[in-house]
């Protein structure tokens, strides 16, 4: 190295020395002042909420799958919104503080709200309803189909309970306007009746019980014209049991598929387990203001290093100049 860069070199290292009071307050001040504007931060609520996949999914691929649409569903702005309404935020406030991300190779979702609050039960809203909305979203066509299946199950169980009910009174009328006697029962009744006498006729002497026999015979007359209308009326009651006997299949058919689509509609709308946890940390910023306090003061420092060197030159400039004029006067 040429001695005029060393001596060069070695004149801005006395300038420094000479000038270090003001380099030493210059950097401890501006120090101070990033210090006083970075550390008065308010607390910041870390609220974390462990969410779980669909509880219908049954492979790992269907879970991850699932998850990654969640996450997508979360950052929904109607889902946002919506979570941002009923904590009485708004919606940037909600979404500018919320991150996700999955935990290791699992099939949960952590949710975090890092940010300050008034009310550290804000937080803890927001991270617990914000998975639940999400969700609702997702399955919001799953949960209508599933809704609407359920539907009409209940309309198709309803009319056959009706279909019922309707053929169980026409029986029942059947029953009570035959003097309380099933239709069938007073048919086989009569025909039992009828046999009697015709067997009785039958083993009865014409002639040696002539009286006896006369009655038998207008027993049978007066009976016979019985059977028809009690044959049409057991047929009809036979046809409304086998009605009704449909009717109470149809019901128990109707009745499992309602309560499948009822174990549907439950299963889309259960709620996943969603764990919350909260800390409070002060000054959270805390690394961030230091960082800044240090880049502050480096910063002060050089400045106020080049400001002594610059000012050091040109003292040293003007007196070699004064020195001149002094030695010509």
């Amino acid at each position: 190295m040429p001695d005029g860069q060393i001596n060069e070199i070695a004149d801005r290292l006395r300038s420094v020395r000479s000038g270090w009071i003001l380099v030493i307050l210059a950097t401890a001040a501006a120090a101070v002042v990033a210090t006083l504007l970075s550390f008065p931060v308010d607390s910041t609520y870390h609220t974390n909420a462990v969410v779980g996949p669909d509880p219908e999914a049954t492979s790992s691929n269907s879970r991850v799958d699932y998850l990654t649409d969640l996450r997508v569903a979360m950052f929904t702005r109607s889902v946002v919104q919506s979570v941002a309404d009923e904590v009485g935020l708004a919606r940037t406030e909600v979404s500018d503080h919320l991150s996700l991300r999955r935990i290791d190779e699992s099939n949960l979702l952590r949710v975090t709200y890092d940010a300050p609050t008034p009310d550290p039960e804000v937080a803890s809203q927001i991270v617990e309803r914000i998975p639940l909305a999400a969700i609702a979203f997702l399955e919001a066509p799953r949960l209508e189909a599933a809704q609407a299946t359920l539907d009409e199950a209940q309309q198709t169980y309803d009319e056959a309970a009706t279909a019922v009910d309707e053929s169980q009174a026409a029986t029942d009328a059947a029953v009570a306007g035959n003097e309380n006697v099933p239709p069938n029962v007073a048919l086989a009744s009569l025909q039992d009746e009828l046999s009697d006498l015709q067997v009785r006729l039958l083993t009865t002497d014409r002639v040696t019980d002539a009286g006896v026999y006369a009655q038998l015979e207008l027993a049978i007359d007066e009976l016979e014209p019985q059977i028809g209308p009690a044959a049409a009326a057991a047929a009809e009651y036979e046809t409304l049991q086998r009605t009704r006997d449909a009717a109470l299949i149809d019901r128990r058919a109707a009745q499992d598929d309602l309560t499948v689509a009822q174990d549907a509609v439950r299963t889309i709308t259960i709620d996943p387990t969603v764990t919350v946890q909260q800390v409070a940390v002060e000054h959270s910023r805390m690394r961030e203001a230091i960082l800044q306090v240090v880049v502050v003061a480096a910063l002060a420092f050089l400045v106020s290093t080049v400001v002594v060197t610059f000012l050091a030159n040109r003292r040293r400039r003007r007196s070699p100049a004064a020195s001149g004029a002094a030695r010509a006067a």
